[in-house]
């Protein structure tokens, strides 16, 4: 630690014994020395380049500290800029000199810059199970090219960035002086897995979990149905009230282009105390990646959605009782047919448990009889999340999510499609579904016992800071934000609920858990409802 600081004359004597009561201590006497820093930066041997250029390499400046460690990165610098432009075999060697002053250190670079090399091949070995141009098409290189060693790790680092193997390395294997052929060897693994679960959480109850996924899917390769890069999943959660069942299907090279194909079907139950709901459908889905913009999609939905059991108590808007409400009025079955166009920017260092980095959605969806569709309204929907890294693994996080949805037509939004808040992994502190317009009974005028009609405006915000424990335990504190609103575009910040409170956040891969307790702060209104404890199962979205 010494000589990376610049204490290079550093000298630390023999371990001796020293007793201190009844204790014996391990001594070391160590003279420190001078401080060095950087006096005059030197490259020498240079011909191919301006050496101006190559200067911008070296990550070093004058009277910056001249640790052992900085100046091995400015040697690397140095040779990665040759390596980068294909001259593979340049060497760097690094000298020291006293410099003008006491204290100064004058570094001398000195480079053999080799020639220029090529690639001849690039060869794939010890993929018993994965195609070859799963491997090939993350590869940054091609044959013919300039031999441009940083391509070459990044593609190493790309193959790894797949989760198909266990290791992944690159080499070499010289033709002739002037080139390469480029060798990319990979070790497979198990990229399939299965999982059974039974949890709980605060809003469903005792829940059963089933899922199985395949990362590396093959739909073609009938024999294990695994290599070609594809990912399929099927899951099922079941709860007392509520139904989850989806299989889906990526294809995330269709048509050997960077363009991600995916097909999802589901069916979804949900029990309402007013009704139930379910939906059955499919969506079809292209997306791609846009450097320095975010990925761009395009999707297509269809679904059929059925209400039963409702309720036909006669109820009035609880905010106008002249205004009379009745679930009956909605159709019990109809389809939604929709377009979605989608942008995502994502910046975060993991997409589980990340602690650093953005992540901003950006949707606009819109529903019309020429896709099938029974009403025609649209809707906006924009989502951020950020996440601040500060000390000791502690993270800022903040969350946050406005969304409209409208009629262009005559239609009234189907209640299935308005927006609800409260509970769960939205506003904590209250019951589900309790932030918002609500309906109260005719028969009874004082009755505080209300019903959630939903709303065409939602907005949400979150404010979260934990703290590690252990590798798989963190604390939380937090503020949540919220309302809806019965009127599109109708955002009135004097209206809000709110809630403080604490929790814990158990991530366990395959069954993370969250427990929290919170208390209300404000709310939208005197009706609404309050839950302290809030539990469930799955990471943050």
């Amino acid at each position: 630690q010494y000589l990376d600081k610049g204490y290079l004359d550093v000298k630390v004597s023999d371990p001796f014994k020293r007793k201190t009561g009844h204790d014996w201590d391990i001594a070391f006497d160590i003279q420190e020395g001078p401080l060095y820093r950087v006096g005059t930066i030197e490259l020498r041997g240079i011909t191919l380049f301006p050496e101006t250029e190559v200067a911008r390499a070296v990550p070093l400046a004058r009277n910056d500290v001249a640790g052992l460690a900085a100046i091995e990165e400015a040697r690397k610098g140095v040779r990665v800029f040759f390596s980068s432009r294909g001259y593979v075999d340049t060497r760097v060697q690094t000298a020291t000199f006293p410099g003008d002053a006491p204290g100064l250190l004058n570094l001398v670079f000195t480079v053999e810059e080799g020639a220029l090399t090529r690639v001849r091949n690039i060869l794939v070995r010890g993929n018993t199970s994965t195609r070859d141009k799963v491997i090939r098409r993350e590869i940054l290189l091609n044959p013919g090219e300039v031999y441009n060693g940083v391509l070459a790790d990044r593609s190493q680092n790309r193959l790894r960035n797949l989760g198909y193997f266990a290791d992944v390395r690159n080499y070499d294997l010289e033709v002739d002086e002037t080139t390469r052929d480029l060798v990319y060897e990979v070790e497979e693994q198990s990229t399939g897995s299965m999982m059974f679960g039974v949890g709980y959480s605060s809003v469903d109850h005792l829940i059963g979990l089933f899922e199985i996924s395949q990362s590396n899917f093959d739909i073609s390769n009938f024999r294990n149905f695994r290599g070609a890069g594809q990912k399929a999943r099927l899951s099922l959660q079941a709860a007392s009230d509520s139904t989850d069942l989806e299989a889906s299907f990526i294809e995330p090279w269709f048509l050997d282009r960077r363009l991600a194909l995916e097909v999802d079907a589901f069916l979804r139950n949900r029990g309402y105390s007013e009704y139930d709901e379910s939906r059955a459908g499919f969506s079809v889905g292209l997306s791609r990646h846009v450097p320095m913009i975010g990925r761009m999609g395009l999707s297509y939905t269809l679904q059929k959605v059925s209400l039963d059991d409702v309720i036909d108590d006669p109820l009035h808007l609880a905010d106008d009782p002249a205004t009379p409400f009745s679930y009956l009025d909605e159709d019990d079955s109809y389809l939604l047919g929709a377009m979605r166009l989608s942008w995502t920017y994502d910046t975060r260092n993991r997409p589980m448990v990340p602690t650093e980095g953005t992540r901003a959605n950006v949707y606009g969806t819109l529903y019309n009889s020429a896709f099938g569709s029974d009403y025609d309204f649209y809707e906006i929907d924009a989502r951020f999340r950020n996440y601040q890294p500060l000390w000791y693994g502690h993270v800022l996080a903040f969350y946050a999510r406005a969304c409209v949805v409208d009629s262009y037509a005559d239609d009234e939004i189907p209640i299935g499609s308005r927006y609800f808040l409260g509970g769960g992994r939205t506003v904590r502190g209250f019951r589900h579904r309790a932030i918002g317009p609500k309906a109260l009974p005719d028969d009874d005028p004082a009755s505080t016992s209300y019903h959630p009609i939903g709303g065409q405006t939602k907005l949400e915000a979150t404010v979260e800071y934990t703290i590690p424990v252990f590798k798989f335990l963190r604390m939380a504190a937090f503020y949540d934000v919220g309302n809806v609103w019965a009127d599109p575009y109708d955002f009135d910040f004097g209206e809000y609920a709110s809630s403080v409170g604490g929790g814990l956040r158990l991530d366990i891969p395959g069954f993370p858990m969250r427990i929290d307790y919170a208390s209300a702060l404000e709310k939208d209104d005197d009706l609404t409802r309050e839950r302290s404890l809030v539990f469930w199962i799955g990471f943050d979205d």
